[in-house]
Order: C-alpha cells, then sequence, then structure tokens
C-alpha cells in the first residue's frame, strides 16, 4: 500500500510541475486574447486540467512541453541505484554488462599467472592444444578456458538477476522493487494528508448545504421542472452533478429573474455543472501547487464572464444596465451566503464571484470584430495541438538511424576478428614450418 502511495506522489508532482508550465503560458495567451471572447481563455484552461490528470497524450514534433520536463520525477527519485537493502533505486537491466565485464577481467587477471605463461610456447592443432617446453601437449588450458568463457558467457546473461536472486533470498525482499527515500516518504504522506482533507472540506459544504435545502423549514419550493425557488435572501445557482437543478431568489422582480435564468441555462447547456466541479477535484489533488489554483480562480472568472456575454447576446444590449444591477443585488447574499460560501454551489452561483470586473465586462463588451475571431481561434489550435501532445514524434528515424550505426559497428568488428584470426593462423603456420626445417637441419648435422 505504502509503496502505490509513492508511486502516485512522483506521477502526481510530475504532473503538477508540466501543468504549472502549462499555466504559465496561457497567462501569455490570455494575454494576446485580451479582445477576443471570454470562451476562448475558458478553453485554454481546459488544456491546463488536461494535463494536470493525463499522463499519456499523443507523441508530436511539435509540442512545446520539454523532454526534460517529463523526466524530472523519476530522476529525482530514482538518482541512487543499487540492490542492496535500503536502496533509493532499482537495478537497471544495463548493470548485466557491467557485472559481466568485471567478472570476466578477474577471470583473465587470475587464470594465467606470468610464470606459466612463460612455460607455454606455441599452440598448434586446435585453439584447445597447448605445447608445454618438453614437447608435450597439454589440453587443460584451452579446456579451462572454453569453460571459463561459458561460465563468464553464463554470468554475463543472467547478469543481476543471479546477483539480486542473492540478495533477495538474503534479505526477503526484492531488490529490484521501487524503494524511496526517507524524505520523500515523509512528502507523499503530507500530500496525501491534504488531499483527503481538502476534499473532505468540499464534500462536507456540499452535504451541508444539500441538507439545508431538504430540510422541512428551508423555504425551497419548487416552481417548475427543474427550478426551485428560496426565500430568505438573494441566491441563485446551480446544485446537482446527475439531475441539476436551478435555484432562483423568490425576491427577484421579472426582469432579473429572466437575466439570471438566462444565465443558469447557459451554464447547463455548457455542462459547467460537471467541469467546476472536477476542475476542484484536480485542484485538491495538486493543491501544494500555487499555480494550478491561480488557474482555478481565473478559469471560474473567465467562466461566468463567457456566460455573462452570452446572455447580453441572447437578450440584447438593453439588457447591460438590468444586468449589472442584478450582479450587484445577488452579491449581497443574505442568511444563506453562509451555506453557499466555500462549497460547489458557490462555483455555479450567479453573484458569487467577480462582480466589479463582471460588471465593468459587462457594461464595455462589445461584438468582436472578424479578425480577432480568426486570430483567436489560431492561438487555440496551435496551443491546443502543442500542450495537449508529448515530445517524441521524430524518434523513429533516429532509432532507424541508431539501429543502422550499430549494424555497421557489428559489421566492422566481425570483420576486424576475421583478419586477426587469420594473421593468427598464418604466423602459427610459419612458425611450425620454421621449427621443421630446424629439426631438419639438425638430424642432418
Amino acid at each position: 500500500m505504502g509503496e502505490n502511495i509513492y508511486r502516485i506522489f512522483d506521477g502526481v508532482w510530475n504532473l503538477s510541475l508540466v501543468g504549472g508550465y502549462c499555466v504559465l503560458l496561457v497567462l501569455l495567451a490570455r494575454l494576446l486574447l485580451q479582445k477576443a471572447p471570454k470562451w476562448c481563455s475558458y478553453l485554454l484552461w481546459g488544456i491546463v486540467f488536461v494535463r494536470l490528470c493525463c499522463p499519456i497524450l499523443p507523441e508530436t514534433g511539435i509540442s512545446l512541453i520539454p523532454d526534460k520536463l517529463l523526466s524530472v520525477g523519476t530522476e529525482m527519485t530514482s538518482g541512487q541505484q543499487t540492490v542492496g537493502p535500503g536502496s533509493h533505486g532499482y537495478a537497471e537491466a544495463n548493470d548485466t554488462k557491467d557485472i559481466g565485464d568485471v567478472l570476466r577481467r578477474e577471470y583473465d587477471a587470475e587464470e594465467v599467472p606470468d610464470s606459466q605463461a612463460a612455460e607455454k610456447t606455441m599452440a598448434g592443432g586446435n585453439d584447445n592444444t597447448v605445447m608445454n617446453t618438453d614437447g608435450t601437449q597439454d589440453f587443460s588450458l584451452g579446456t579451462a578456458r572454453t569453460e571459463s568463457g561459458a561460465t563468464v558467457a553464463g554470468v554475463a546473461a543472467s547478469g543481476t538477476d543471479a546477483v539480486i536472486s542473492g540478495t533477495s533470498a538474503g534479505t526477503g525482499t526484492d531488490a529490484r522493487a521501487w524503494t524511496y527515500p526517507v524524505w520523500f516518504r515523509v512528502l507523499s504522506m503530507v500530500w496525501l494528508a491534504g488531499m483527503l482533507g481538502f476534499l473532505g472540506y468540499h464534500a462536507y459544504s456540499y452535504l451541508r448545504i444539500s441538507n439545508r435545502i431538504h430540510r422541512p423549514d428551508s423555504g425551497v419550493r419548487q416552481v417548475e421542472p427543474g427550478i426551485c425557488e428560496i426565500d430568505g435572501g438573494h441566491l441563485s445557482f446551480v446544485m446537482g452533478l446527475i439531475h441539476p437543478v436551478i435555484y432562483l431568489s423568490s425576491g427577484l422582480d421579472p426582469e432579473s429573474r429572466k437575466v439570471v435564468l438566462c444565465h443558469e441555462r447557459v451554464h447547463l447547456q455548457r455542462r459547467d455543472y460537471l467541469f467546476k466541479p472536477a476542475a476542484l477535484v484536480i485542484c485538491c489533488v495538486h493543491w501544494f501547487n500555487p499555480l494550478v489554483w491561480l488557474a482555478f480562480y481565473l478559469m471560474n472568472m473567465d467562466c461566468e464572464m463567457s456566460c455573462d456575454e452570452k446572455v447580453v447576446k441572447l437578450l440584447g444590449e438593453e439588457s447591460k444596465k438590468i444586468y449589472s444591477y442584478t450582479l450587484l443585488e445577488e452579491a449581497s447574499g443574505g442568511e444563506w451566503k453562509r451555506y453557499r460560501g466555500g462549497s460547489i454551489c458557490a462555483l455555479l452561483s450567479f453573484g458569487e464571484d467577480h462582480v466589479k470586473n463582471r460588471i465593468r465586462h459587462v457594461l464595455d463588451y462589445r461584438r468582436p470584430p472578424f479578425w480577432v475571431m480568426i486570430g483567436a481561434a489560431a492561438v487555440l489550435v496551435v496551443l491546443v495541438v502543442c500542450l495537449c501532445s508529448n515530445p517524441g514524434g521524430g524518434t523513429d528515424a533516429a532509432d532507424v538511424a541508431n539501429a543502422d550505426s550499430g549494424a555497421e559497428t557489428e559489421a566492422d568488428a566481425a570483420q576486424a576478428t576475421d583478419g586477426a584470426d587469420a594473421t593468427e593462423e598464418t604466423a602459427t603456420g610459419e612458425f611450425a614450418t620454421d621449427e621443421v626445417d630446424y629439426e631438419t637441419e639438425k638430424r642432418n648435422g
């Protein structure tokens, strides 16, 4: 269980780094889209929250995500890699080669001492036959080398598996399993406690207002399907995930009721009652990252302003005055505000957040020109493609080139080995011929 939590946190804070990087890029893009409709900025925040929760995305050669940023978490937690108990990493498959080479060098150093090598003068017949100084043949050295080569090859083939198996048998643990430093484990527990605390707080706030609404003395009554009115103060919001219901203040005059109802219906049409709670859950997971909370704050503001623009567009320019007055009136809240504040319902309420900025935006809103819409669409497309993808689209060609270069290297090495063998055979034949001539001359003499 503990190892799973550590792995999850390792992935979460890597996603948080990537998401924070995307937040900074979206902030720059919002500066370019100041004259564009607010729904464009609202969509941009969707990119951020996709990066915060999706570790696997398509790979392209035009991604704006740095390749090193994606591997920061793995590099930090596996910086020290050993196979003993208490290690902070894991044994890699590449260690097989290193262990095999070490064992081979150790054997070669101990196999044939210099004094023994001086007694062996030449080799003939086959590779396993060695001629001693007294003229007898010794097969043991060649055999030992053959057996040793098989032994070393076996060790090299098994590599760290054999070493790790021994370590695991001695300690009773799997040495290749992920283990994390103490500081990382402590941070993982702090993250888990914080996440559960944030989720618990928002769940409690939602259940609290839900219980208040369903009390007999709540003053809530249904006026038409999907719409209820609340007595006792100015309050309008959407509540419910599966079957959302619009709650309106009973004290609204007909004109104000019209603009508020239009605003809440825009929320329903765009499924904001699903997207905002999902974004809030993601923020609770990444609660330690201030850039994530900044993104959530600005996303809510852009969402409400885009709804305001839609209402003005639907009801006409003459609705701006009454719309601004209703925003100011709904911000007063009343006795229900203490139940609504801090809950998910506050995210979908009419006059809860950014009232001053929203009133100014409604009064200044003008339909953007066509060229602004074209530029905004281009920025959106570029950022969606470049931020919702990971780098690596051009690796196939590099892999093919590496494979070709590896094949050429192996071919050259094989050629060099064949040439060395041929040279050795020629030298051995010449040496044997010289010896025969010497023996013949000695007999004749």
